[in-house]
């Protein structure tokens, strides 16, 4: 049995430039998605995480 490094060697460069060209994809669709809903909230009016003390009322 002949071992092909040639051919594992483009096996795998063809799977990373598949799995980068779809890595950007998502992330432009995702991008695209968030602009278009309106969800980026200027740097002052971020909200606090969940559980924090900022969002707690003070007595």
């Amino acid at each position: 049995m002949a071992i092909r490094y040639g051919q594992f060697c483009n096996s795998v460069i063809q799977f990373l430039i598949i799995a980068w060209s779809v890595f950007l994809a998502v992330k432009a669709m995702t991008k695209l998605s968030t602009l278009r809903q309106g969800r980026e909230a200027p740097a002052g009016e971020r909200s606090a995480p969940a559980g924090s003390s900022a969002a707690a009322p003070k007595s």
